[in-house]
């Protein structure tokens, strides 16, 4: 387990001016904790102790592990941006009740594609029966690949472009 995280670790400091370390006296820091709640981080820097949680399950795929650091450090998913319409339909009556939310597609005004393209294979998007309560697809691409979302490859690919506010800054 702690090999997988450590991975996730080192594709940050191969390809981003993330760093990873371990806290010393931080105020401010992430905890990854390993509870039976799922897969799950606040989005953003919260302040404090903040929790990233990656039960066992969470840890088989690299790209799961980095899908929830990313949000810890502010990034939403690639299948809520405002454009997303364009690209995918979410089939929402496939959608658990619980999870909904998960599906909502952000404003314009929160968030900004800086004039690039939808990304089927970013490590924030989701697969095509993330969610689903009855084996339908929750989501369906326009045109594309046949294979999507976070767990299509382990290609590491940063495109997202959202705008951050001052406690988003490291």
């Amino acid at each position: 387990d702690v090999q997988r995280i450590q991975m996730a670790f080192k594709m940050f400091h191969q390809k981003t001016c993330v760093r990873f370390v371990p806290r010393a006296s931080q105020r401010d820091f992430i905890a990854i904790e390993k509870s039976s709640s799922g897969c799950w981080s606040t989005v953003g820097r919260a302040g404090g102790r903040q929790v990233v949680n990656l039960q066992s399950s969470c840890l088989r795929q690299i790209g799961t592990v980095l899908h929830e650091l990313m949000h810890a450090l502010g990034f939403l998913h690639e299948h809520t941006r405002h454009d997303r319409d364009k690209f995918v339909d979410i089939n929402y009556l496939n959608v658990r009740f619980d999870a909904i939310g998960n599906f909502w597609k952000e404003t314009k005004d929160r968030t900004s594609t800086l004039g690039t393209g939808y990304d089927l294979g970013s490590v924030l998007h989701y697969s095509r029966k993330a969610f689903s309560w009855n084996g339908f697809n929750t989501i369906d691409p326009k045109v594309g690949r046949e294979v999507f979302g976070q767990n299509w490859t382990a290609e590491w690919i940063f495109q997202q472009r959202y705008k951050t506010d001052q406690s988003d800054v490291l």
